[in-house]
């Protein structure tokens, strides 16, 4: 019976340390796309659509990151929006782009607070149609007194943290109707 007693607490720890191990998230940076926020979808070509980079999964307190998106070359982007009120943005789209919040950012789990924050918000258009074609995120390659090796976010007290990468995907493709020939053959 003592033995009994034994492996039920063992059981009952083991089971509180899982779910303990399960809350915790990673630190990741995804592309996301639409009013929906998903991370595969289609584009018309020559209509705006929305590009969402996002942190999610976050337990700290942050004021820069920086990353690189690697959109299809047919897709051209209108409109940058970063997030705070006054950004300080280095890079380009070749090279990515570092974003300096100007504040400390507080991204904790709790009941009035918040592990996620929308980086940047894109307008963006599909200049063709295209099939599907992964929207990857990697490193920031404009700082080579600081490589990296992959996207970071950096603490409020300047330590440099790696994120994983949340990639998407993208195609552009035109409906066609499968009655449309045959109506323009019965036009003959």
């Amino acid at each position: 019976m003592k033995h009994l007693r034994k492996f039920a607490l063992f059981v009952v720890l083991g089971s509180l340390l899982l779910a303990t191990a399960a809350e915790a998230q990673t630190p990741t940076i995804g592309v996301y796309f639409g009013p929906n926020r998903v991370s595969s979808t289609n584009v018309v070509p020559n209509t705006q659509f929305k590009i969402w980079v996002m942190l999610t999964g976050m337990n700290d307190a942050i004021n820069a990151v920086e990353y690189k998106l690697n959109l299809p070359s047919n897709v051209v982007v209108l409109q940058y929006d970063y997030y705070g009120a006054n950004p300080l943005v280095f890079g380009s789209t070749a090279d990515g782009v570092a974003v300096g919040f100007g504040e400390c950012v507080p991204l904790f789990p709790g009941p009035t607070t918040s592990t996620e924050l929308v980086v940047a918000e894109l307008t963006a258009m599909a200049i063709t149609s295209f099939p599907s074609t992964p929207v990857t995120i990697t490193r920031y390659e404009g700082n080579p007194q600081s490589p990296s090796t992959a996207p970071r976010y950096n603490t409020c007290d300047g330590t440099l943290i790696d994120l994983v990468s949340s990639d998407g995907a993208l195609f552009s493709s035109v409906a066609v109707e499968n009655t449309t020939f045959g109506a323009v053959k019965a036009l003959y």
